[in-house]
């Protein structure tokens, strides 16, 4: 077992054991980034809307981000790819497992495809939700998650 300490550079790590991914993401977690504190990992925000609390996880790639959208726990929910072959260009978009409803499924669709541009890579966007989303409440998610990728560029 490895000890990882706050603010320890990935990149100085002694990994004997037989589970290097794991390692690495504890690793990551630990300390943020990769390589220095301007290279984040992972952007974490909790937002709290008019009737639920969810929670925006979302993991950098050097080609792209994954994008966690979750109502009472780490779930992982429907999934939609979105692809981008640069920056401001349309994406291509497809849904890998269906939400319930369209609403949900517009708005999925619409923040990949918003993310994607943005950055011109791949977003991979997982949203789980016990009911659907009020008008209301999916603006402020976009806009939550847009303020995030602008953190994050």
């Amino acid at each position: 077992m490895v000890a990882v300490e706050k603010g320890e550079p990935l990149v100085s790590a002694h990994v004997d054991d037989v589970r290097p991914f794991s390692i690495a993401i504890i690793k990551a977690w630990a300390c943020n980034s990769l390589l220095d504190s301007s290279t984040k990992l992972f952007f974490e925000r909790t937002l709290s809307l008019e009737n639920k609390t969810l929670h925006v996880r979302i993991q950098r790639f050097e080609n792209g981000r994954f994008v966690s959208v979750s109502e009472g726990g780490q779930k992982i929910g429907s999934l939609v790819v979105s692809l981008a072959t640069g920056a401001g260009e349309m994406p291509v978009t497809t849904t890998i497992i269906p939400p319930r409803s369209p609403d949900s499924a517009f708005v999925m669709r619409l923040a990949a495809e918003q993310i994607s541009s943005r950055i011109g890579g791949i977003v991979l966007f997982s949203m789980f939700v016990q009911k659907d989303l009020s008008n209301d409440d999916a603006k402020s998610l976009l806009s939550g998650i847009m303020e995030m990728i602008s953190d994050d560029a």
